[in-house]
Formats: structure tokens, C-alpha cells, sequence
């Protein structure tokens, strides 16, 4: 049977993952924005491509993670409430006559 709560936890720390990826994003423009100001150089246009490129890379991840976590939550919950059909159907086959049987 599957343990929806701990799927649920799983999604959860997911959530939280695309909240780390967030604030390294977050930290990744300070330091840029600290760069920018502290180096003058040809070269440094190549690395504010490279760190929006990586930005964007990250936003991309965060907004994927965030998706799943409510598709993760209601798969589980979805496979737990057609396991308990299972189990019910089975329970009431087992309370059933055998077919073919002499019943009073």
C-alpha cells in the first residue's frame, strides 16, 4: 500500500529545494551586481551573459520542481484512494457464496 504521507513529505522537500534554488539565485544577482560595480572590463560582458544564462537555467528548475510537487501529492493520493477500491472489492468477493454453491 502506498504511504501517501511520506510521498507527501517527498513532494514537501522538493518545495523546498526549488526554494534553495531561488535564494542562490537571489545571492547569485548580489554578487553579480557587486562585480558589475567593483570590475570595469570587456570581458565581464561575457560573464553577465554566462551568469543570466545560468540565472534563467535556475529559474527554469525551481518552476519545474514547483509544478511537481502537487502532481506528486495528488498521483499518491489518487493510487491510495484506487488500492482501497481493490482491497474493499477483494473483502466483499471474500463475504460472496462460491459460485455453483448449494445455498440454502
Amino acid at each position: 500500500m502506498i504511504d501517501v504521507d511520506y510521498q507527501c513529505e517527498q513532494a514537501q522537500k522538493l518545495s523546498f529545494c526549488a526554494q534553495d534554488i531561488r535564494k542562490l539565485k537571489r545571492d547569485l544577482s548580489k554578487y553579480i551586481d557587486s562585480l558589475n560595480l567593483q570590475w570595469q572590463g570587456k570581458e565581464l560582458k561575457y560573464v553577465n551573459e554566462a551568469v543570466s544564462d545560468i540565472m534563467g537555467e535556475l529559474n527554469s528548475i525551481s518552476h519545474k520542481l514547483d509544478g511537481t510537487v502537487p502532481d506528486i501529492k495528488d498521483a499518491a493520493r489518487i493510487v491510495r484512494e484506487r488500492q482501497e477500491e481493490e482491497e474493499a472489492e477483494e473483502e466483499e468477493e471474500k463475504t460472496l457464496p462460491p459460485e455453483g454453491g448449494n445455498t440454502p
